[in-house]
């Protein structure tokens, strides 16, 4: 009886299929990491949405006001009284290492609409390490972003909260308290208007010059201000920025995800043609 004879691979041959899968995978890895970037880009989106919604939800139990946040201008002593808010039903407060009461950031305000209804008010410490982990963590970070920077949330004088690690900048115009003035919004969710141009938060880093370390895109004293003016370090004048807070290469093509007041998204170009459409103040 006769064996079939059993017939190998040549060297060559092994050769010929490793090139193309070689090849295969060279086509292919461009495609995979572009896919890759914009499920990130997509999870960034979801994360900014669901900081749109905390927002709505937290103005709708406390008088239309969603937190103050920013340089509290012309104000050097941040407390319930300075900032308007004496039976502490606007803004969310915590006691200082003094028991001075003191406003929290936007991370410890939201907290509980975005599932934390844990964090404490005793001291920056307790608060700090309760927004620092967990889902209020999870979702003040971009998933593009390898490392999050710890950035200025409030301060106002000699005061300041405790950098808080975050992937997202935050409108000075509409969270911003500025003494003497009707421009800066207070966190009044309402008086965002027209809310589809009205800027909520964006993809962005602490900025490294004019009151550092601050997240927060501050806008002009006075008139219409856009993102455009804030990537021009308001043409130079610094009166309105700043430009160190774009993230150029976090998402594919330069772009910068923005959440608007009612609720919807776009990812805008980096160029001063597309950030106009991202209002910080419309008077």
């Amino acid at each position: 009886m006769r064996r079939c004879g059993v017939r190998a691979f040549s060297l060559v041959e092994l050769l010929t299929v490793i090139g193309i899968i070689a090849i295969l995978i060279a086509l292919l890895l461009p495609t995979l990491v572009r896919v890759r970037a914009s499920a990130k880009s997509l999870a960034c989106q979801s994360h900014l949405r669901q900081l749109a919604h905390a927002c709505v939800a937290r103005s709708v139990e406390h008088r239309n006001y969603v937190q103050v946040a920013g340089l509290t201008n012309g104000i050097n002593d941040p407390t319930p009284q300075t900032l308007d808010d004496a039976d502490e039903k606007r803004y969310l407060w915590y006691d200082d290492e003094s028991g001075v009461r003191r406003p929290a950031p936007l991370q410890a305000a939201l907290a509980p609409y975005l599932g934390n209804k844990s964090v404490r008010t005793d001291s920056a410490a307790n608060m700090l390490a309760d927004i620092d982990k967990g889902i209020v963590r999870q979702i003040f970070s971009c998933p593009a972003q390898v490392e999050l920077q710890p950035g200025v949330m409030i301060a106002g004088g000699d005061w300041s909260f405790p950098r808080v690690p975050t992937s997202y900048c935050y409108n000075e115009g509409l969270f911003g308290f500025e003494g003497f003035s009707t421009h800066r919004q207070r966190g009044n969710l309402l008086k965002a208007a027209p809310s589809s141009e009205i800027v909520l938060f964006t993809d962005g880093l602490p900025r490294t010059e004019a009151a550092q370390g601050f997240v927060a895109w501050y806008p002009t004293a006075t008139g219409r201000c856009t993102l455009a003016e804030c990537y021009t370090n308001g043409n130079g004048s610094y009166e309105a920025g700043i430009a160190s807070q774009f993230d150029l290469f976090r998402h594919p093509n330069y772009r910068i995800n923005v959440v608007f007041a009612d609720g919807h998204v776009e990812a805008l170009t980096m160029n001063e043609k597309d950030l106009v459409r991202g209002v910080l103040m419309s008077e």
